[in-house]
């Protein structure tokens, strides 16, 4: 460049000049515009996101409404379960509870230890419980206890007076 060059004026390429009283000044920006245009736009950007972040609950709830239940096989061991309360639990289902067959084994148990073995009923009144074999044999070799005479017959000439009473009573 010389020195001629840089003496010019700078000249604008589409011919405008511009007029020479017009300054351009910092100062002259309305600053209270700015500010508002910036508090719209928040205000319109905080809107516009609760707007669509309600939409986007009311489209999962929608889908989750429509969507029919997965088929029996498809579920998980957990989804299989039958509704609470569940007092039992189903065989082969980890858990602390016991299994059906689990309770029937232990009950089953308990009740031949009862029949096999020797204990108070009521220890008040003298009641014991002997083992059931035990029991047979005593009743083999003991018999049935039978019936007095005058209790049998007075227990069949009530049941016959009872039977001809009502056949009287329905002619």
């Amino acid at each position: 460049m010389t020195e001629g060059d840089s003496q010019e004026p700078h000249k604008n390429p589409s011919g405008y000049a511009g007029h020479p009283a017009v300054q351009r000044n910092i100062d002259d920006l309305n600053v209270w515009a700015v500010v508002k245009f910036a508090i719209g736009l928040l205000v319109l950007g905080i809107v516009s996101y609760v707007v669509l972040y309600g939409l986007l609950k009311l489209f999962e709830h929608q889908e989750v409404a429509s969507q029919a239940p997965a088929p029996r096989m498809q579920r998980g061991p957990a989804d299989r379960l039958p509704p609470p309360p569940r007092l039992q639990m189903m065989p082969g289902n980890p858990s602390d509870f016991t299994t059906p067959d689990a309770e029937m084994r232990a009950m089953l148990a308990e009740q031949n230890k009862t029949l096999n073995s020797y204990g108070w009923v009521n220890k008040d009144a003298g009641v014991v419980r002997i083992p059931i074999d035990e029991a047979m044999k005593l009743v083999i070799q003991k018999g049935l206890p039978a019936k007095p005479a005058a209790a049998a017959r007075a227990a069949s000439t009530h049941a016959a007076s009872a039977a001809g009473g009502g056949a009287a009573a329905s002619r």
